[in-house]
């Protein structure tokens, strides 16, 4: 983050009309690159990230790479004949 970018985050965070304790963000970063391999999306993200926990909001990074997320319409693919296994709706409950 730029440093004027952070004065400015930084004043309106201090000067913020309410506290967003109650809050929680999930970032979804649809990176191609699996963790740990850098990505720069995440570093888009950090400079969200920090602006959300300077208002007290709960925030959690999820990369979908690294999970096993099948195509198709049904809510759980595992329970098709095409997929043993579907990350995604553990991942939707977060």
């Amino acid at each position: 983050m730029s440093e004027q970018l952070k004065k400015i985050t930084d004043h309106q965070c201090e000067s913020a009309p309410k506290t967003y304790d109650d809050l929680k963000v999930l970032f979804l970063n649809c990176t191609l690159n699996r963790t740990p391999v850098l990505s720069h999306t995440e570093g888009l993200i950090e400079v969200s990230k920090q602006i959300f926990e300077a208002n007290g909001v709960q925030t959690k990074v999820i990369r979908p790479v690294d999970y096993e997320i099948p195509a198709g319409l049904g809510l759980d693919m595992s329970q098709t004949d095409e997929w043993d296994r579907d990350d995604w709706p553990q991942l939707q409950k977060e």
